[in-house]
C-alpha cells in the first residue's frame, strides 16, 4: 500500500518510523513497551504467563524491527518494479494499477524478499530468548539459559540440533514457496 502512495505523509510517516525501529535493539523496544502499555496505560501485563494477552507485548518487541526491515523492502522492490516490461504490458491490457500491482508485481515482490523473511524468522526465533528473559515467560529461551549455567551440555547439544532442523525446514520451505510463486525458476 505504501508503494501505491509513494511520498505521501503515510509513506513518509512509515519510513521515519521504519528507520527508527530498525536502528533499536529488541531488548530496548521491549522495555519501552512494557514502559507504556504496562506501567503508564495499564492495558497490557508486564510478566509472566496470563492469557493470550501476556503474549502481545513480547511478539511486537520481536518483531516489530523485522517486520519494519521487510515492509521497507518490499516497497522498494514494487517502486522498482513500477518501471518493468510486465508491469507495462498488464497496464497496457486494461488492468487497473491496483490489480496489475497485486496479481502481477506482488507475487515477484514477494519470491525477492522470501530469503529476508526467513532469515528474519530465524532472528526472531534467537531474540524470543531475551524477550522471554525481560518478560518473565516460560519457554525454550529460560530452558536453554539455565542450561548454559548448570553446564547441562547433553542439553545444550540438544538445543542445537533441533535449531538447526528448524533452520534447514524453514530454508527448504522458503525454497519450495519460491518455486510456488516463480515458475520459471523450476526451469534452470
Amino acid at each position: 500500500m505504501l508503494a501505491l502512495h509513494k511520498d505521501s505523509i503515510f509513506d513518509r510517516l512509515f519510513l521515519w518510523f521504519s528507520s527508527i525501529f530498525s536502528a533499536i535493539p529488541g531488548f530496548l523496544v521491549a522495555i519501552a513497551l512494557m514502559l507504556l502499555f504496562a506501567q503508564t496505560l495499564r492495558l497490557l501485563p508486564t510478566s509472566g504467563m496470563n492469557g493470550f494477552k501476556s503474549l502481545i507485548l513480547p511478539a511486537v518487541s520481536i518483531s516489530l524491527s523485522s517486520t519494519m526491515m521487510i515492509t521497507r523492502m518490499l516497497r522498494a522492490d514494487l517502486l522498482e518494479r513500477f518501471n518493468s516490461p510486465y508491469f507495462e504490458m498488464a497496464r497496457s491490457k486494461g488492468f487497473s494499477f491496483r490489480f496489475a500491482t497485486f496479481k502481477h508485481l506482488l507475487p515477484h515482490s514477494c519470491s525477492a524478499i522470501l530469503p529476508f523473511w526467513s532469515n528474519y524468522l530465524l532472528g526472531i526465533l534467537g531474540g524470543s530468548t531475551v524477550a522471554e528473559s525481560i518478560f518473565a515467560l516460560p519457554g525454550m529461551g529460560e530452558w536453554i539459559l539455565k542450561s548454559i549455567h548448570s553446564h547441562d551440555y547433553p542439553a545444550i547439544q540438544a538445543y542445537v540440533l533441533v535449531m538447526g532442523l528448524f533452520c534447514w525446514v524453514i530454508f527448504i520451505v522458503t525454497d519450495i514457496i519460491q518455486l510456488a510463486l516463480q515458475p520459471q525458476l523450476r526451469r534452470s
